[in-house]
């Protein structure tokens, strides 16, 4: 009881917080913006409800001629009295004739596929309810420094980031949490988080071009894996036995990237592609035969996609195929992993009622999964949506969650 009530005060105290920074803030001249939104979600199989939260978030925004300052605040509750206090981003922009400059906590985003990351490298992601949240709600916010330097269509943008900021996991009792087998129970070690420091920092850099006929930008990065990978780092041999012991780690590592991206429109439609060519990359291994757990292997990313409207509707279609270099039998994946997508949207009603639908198809293990959604915007700050997310198959990155279907119901006030 007084660990509840504690939690309750906890979460009030946040949304004082945030009301009152808001009132300051409005008062010297900030433009406010930001939502309260409240989700129920329930699985389909047995109507088990695992998704009752409550969000309130503000951003606050005050600029001058050649100055920014940018803040994101949230308060989160859940149906078990959990609360929190989250500032998203926190940075200051400023405006030059060549140069922009931005200080602080933010999102960098980067690449043209939807649902897909690519080359959308340096803000990590929140994976804790596998790929169920809205696109925009997946990114991370990532601190450091973001330098743009510009001249005519010709743009080269600098990131540097001396703390790491690590991809969000679904804790172990989530239902989106899928633990990786071992022949035997492993001990398992914390993961080590690397220091800030400057030999530490993440470095990366992209220049583009946007002309009448294409955007084209080419990239590359110097940075830590976001997702730690599991690393044996001691095992235990029985006489007569075998293996009856292993210690494990999960390590982050350090990895580049170079890559490309292209936009351009053809006719009625706007094609789209991104390449990633990642160097060193540490794919899990069978034990037996590689004494850490994983094997380094350089891979290529890369997608083709169109986007266009039909009867009405805006369709995306995206493949997306991730190929190992040197290939080698004791990978524990395929050596080419192919993965499309499929994107509807459409707005009905003068606009006041939007369906959507997103597909992701896995065509190795013939897996997939689908999320529609529809929405209704009568005015006023105001909307209302009904969805869900459905897999399909037994097997690989969409089917092993085929009992994890579920449909959820949201409510939205705009300020």
């Amino acid at each position: 009881m007084r660990g509840c009530i504690l939690k309750r005060r906890t979460l009030a105290f946040a949304v004082y917080l945030i009301l009152t920074g808001a009132a300051l803030l409005y008062s010297q001249g900030m433009e406010i913006t930001g939502f309260g939104r409240s989700r129920l979600g329930a699985q389909t199989d047995n109507g088990a409800l695992f998704i009752n939260d409550h969000t309130l978030e503000a951003a606050f925004n005050w600029e001058s001629d050649d100055a920014e300052l940018h803040g994101l605040a949230a308060a989160t509750s859940d149906g078990e009295g959990n609360s929190g206090f989250e500032l998203k981003e926190l940075y200051v922009h400023l405006y030059g004739n060549f140069l922009d400059l931005r200080v602080g906590k933010q999102q960098v985003i980067w690449g043209k596929a939807d649902g897909m990351f690519i080359t959308d490298l340096v803000s990590p992601k929140n994976l804790t309810d596998f790929l169920t949240r809205d696109i925009s709600e997946l990114r991370l916010s990532v601190t450091g420094a973001k330098a743009d330097f510009f001249l005519g269509s010709h743009r080269l943008e600098l990131v540097y980031l001396p703390i790491f900021t690590p991809t969000l996991l679904p804790a172990n009792d989530s239902i989106w949490y899928v633990a990786k087998e071992f022949p035997v129970e492993p001990t398992m070690e914390k993961t080590s988080m690397p220091e800030p420091s400057l030999a530490n920092a993440e470095y990366f850099a992209r220049y583009s071009w946007t002309g009448s006929i294409a955007d084209i930008q080419l990239l590359g990065g110097w940075f830590w894996n976001d997702t730690p990978v599991p690393t044996i780092i001691d095992r235990e041999i029985t006489m007569g036995v075998g293996l009856t012991g292993i210690t494990i780690r999960p390590e982050y590592y350090r990895s580049a990237v170079a890559g490309f991206a292209a936009s351009a429109p053809v006719g009625p439609l706007l094609l789209k592609t991104e390449v990633a060519a990642n160097s060193n990359q540490r794919l899990s291994a069978d034990i037996n035969e590689e004494t850490k757990g994983w094997k380094e292997k350089n891979t290529i990313l890369y997608m083709a996609g169109a986007e266009g409207s039909l009867l009405g509707a805006t369709v995306s279609i995206q493949v997306m195929q991730d190929i190992v270099l040197d290939y080698e039998e004791s990978l524990s994946r395929d050596e080419l992993i192919t993965t499309a997508t499929l994107a509807v949207s459409q707005l009905f009603l003068n606009d006041t009622i939007k369906s959507e639908v997103f597909w992701y198809a896995g065509l190795n293990e013939r897996d997939s999964m689908i999320k529609p959604q529809l929405t209704w915007m009568p005015g006023n700050g105001f909307q209302a949506t009904v969805g869900g997310w459905f897999f399909f198959g037994d097997e690989g990155q969409f089917g092993q969650y085929s009992d994890n279907n579920g449909i959820f119901m949201s409510a939205t006030y705009y300020f």
